[in-house]
């Protein structure tokens, strides 16, 4: 899934966030376009099933 959360104000994020757990995501990666206010609320929402997907990044899907 690819999204760019940059322009959301905070109300947008939670739920962009509360939908994302509804989903049973995994692992949710993100890049640049997601922006730092919403990167960091995602960091601390999601912990170890976090992470940073930069150029180059893998992971291993079951």
């Amino acid at each position: 899934m690819a999204a760019t959360l940059l322009a959301l104000p905070g109300s947008e994020i939670g739920l962009t966030i509360s939908a994302l757990r509804e989903l049973g995501t995994q692992k949710i990666g993100v890049s640049h376009c997601t922006g730092l206010p919403a990167t960091v609320i995602m960091a601390q929402e999601f912990g170890d099933k976090f992470f940073f997907s930069n150029a180059g990044t893998r992971i291993n899907l079951p």
